[in-house]
């Protein structure tokens, strides 16, 4: 917090935006037609660190923490150790930039950051073209704290392997990771693949492919306090603040996390929040743009959020498959927060429970309970698919445009004033409902008889019209 209150972020931010300018110069200089110039090896010693280039058709391997840049042009490299990255003043920019073949970057120790970090400086990675494994631990991978981390993969069928802070990650600070082709997996634990968090932006942007999104929820190392059996994830779009105001009182926003996947039949899953999320003024989003999708979380996930924060959920084409376990999840908006989870296309299947088993061994569904636009002390939820034969199988009267304000009902508090909304919409199709109150071609209308004005749900299921008929049922 106080290195936060007296670091000049707007200098920060001006010399890394001059390094990561200066390196975009040289990739695209080096990959005109017109270049010319033969790489040969060589390398020297700068009081920034090592520069080191290679033209030879080598397989080179580079290790160290004291890398300036190195550019290398052939062959199947490893890299090791802090290279593409910083960690220190007296190593304050740090650059690779790979060619071709297909290269192994594998981070030996969690003590560095590594590939495309930037900690106390600009780390940046650019490969251009093989089939890559990237492995780090914590700030990897397109990661930023107190500076600017990019990792940016032209081509290939990409592994990447991390723990936490990585994949797009930024935390005071901008940490971006772009992928442009090839089926890629991610893999982290918590808060990667487009997280930001207190003057933090973090992007995972992936333009192609069929790509694997895993917020890692078997190895339990971070319980969550909604379920211990799972990790707090905060990955997949995640915004995240301190909420300090029950603790000492140094509260601080949340940043701005997103993941954008612009084509391909997809895979995501986590944990605990996460897949378009946001938690004490952060602001999460998810948008994927086209393909045959899976979504598989928890708790608060594929757009919910709480206390104070803005989350965007959307999935513009495709079949896809949403499961949410348990509440808070799928356009669910708590405690003055708004959450949107909008999909534009698609027969869509909604599974809104999850299966335990009872003490003799037997599965039992347990509901899901707030989700599908709902929402939660003066949250706001919404919910909008348009187009497709959609099927919603979840049975809880807490779905479907619903709107809950618990306590004190007293004239003298603010919740008594402030708008709690829950809407749910769907447009077009052949849909199919769990709960038996919710028909075709009808609508549905909650207002609280304590707070009438302030506690309203509204849910429709309309025609391609954008009619929906006559009222369906009032709770």
């Amino acid at each position: 917090y106080k290195i936060g209150e007296n670091t000049d972020m707007l200098q920060l931010f001006w010399a890394c935006c001059r390094v990561v300018f200066t390196t975009q110069n040289i990739k695209n200089a080096m990959m005109d037609e017109k270049f010319s110039i033969p790489l040969e090896y060589f390398s020297f010693l700068t009081p920034y660190g090592k520069i080191t280039i290679d033209g030879q058709d080598n397989d080179n391997e580079y290790s160290g923490t004291n890398h300036l840049l190195i550019i290398d042009s052939l062959g199947a490299d490893t890299y090791n150790g802090s290279t593409g990255a910083t960690s220190s003043i007296t190593n304050c920019a740090s650059v690779i930039i790979d060619l071709s073949g297909d290269d192994e970057y594998i981070a030996e120790t969690e003590a560095f950051p590594s590939f495309g970090a930037g900690v106390l400086g600009c780390g940046i990675l650019l490969d251009i073209e093989g089939d890559d494994h990237y492995k780090g631990f914590y700030n990897s991978q397109g990661s930023g704290v107190f500076g600017v981390g990019l990792l940016a993969d032209y081509a290939g069928n990409d592994t990447y392997d991390a723990v936490e802070l990585s994949q797009g990650a930024g935390a005071f600070g901008v940490g971006i990771c772009m992928d442009y082709s090839g089926d890629d997996t991610y893999n982290c634990y918590i808060e990667s693949q487009g997280f930001g968090y207190t003057w933090g932006y973090g992007l995972l942007y992936d333009k192609e492919g069929n790509d694997e999104y895993i917020a890692n929820d078997t190895n339990i190392i971070n319980p969550s306090p909604q379920n211990t059996n799972h990790n707090v994830s905060l990955s997949q779009g995640a915004g995240y603040g301190r909420r300090a105001d029950y603790l000492d009182g140094h509260s601080m926003s949340g940043g701005c996390g997103l993941l954008v996947d612009d084509s391909g039949d997809d895979i995501y899953s986590c944990g605990v929040f996460g897949q378009g999320v946001a938690y004490w003024y952060g602001i999460g989003v998810l948008s994927d743009k086209s393909g045959d999708d899976s979504y598989t979380g928890l708790w608060y996930v594929q757009g919910a959020t709480a206390h104070f924060a803005i989350s965007l959920f959307r999935d513009e084409a495709g079949d896809d498959h949403y499961q949410a376990k348990q509440a808070t999840s799928i356009g669910v908006g708590h405690d003055f927060s708004t959450s949107w989870h909008i999909d534009t296309g698609g027969n869509d299947q909604y599974d809104c429970f999850r299966v335990e088993e009872d003490e003799k061994g037997n599965e039992v569904r347990k509901e899901g309970g707030l989700m599908l636009g709902c929402g939660n002390a003066n949250g706001i939820g919404i919910f909008i698919n348009v187009g497709g034969d959609d099927v919603y199988d979840g049975k809880s009267n807490r779905m479907y445009g619903g709107s809950y304000i618990r306590g004190d009902t007293s004239p003298d508090t603010i919740r008594n004033e402030i708008l709690c909304l829950g809407l749910f919409l769907d447009v077009g199709g052949n849909d199919t409902y769990g709960n038996e109150k919710c028909v075709e071609n009808s609508s549905w209308y909650k207002e609280s008889e304590t707070r009438p004005g302030i506690e309203v749900g509204v849910g429709m299921d309309a025609n391609s019209d954008g009619e929906g008929g006559k009222v369906g049922y009032i709770w």
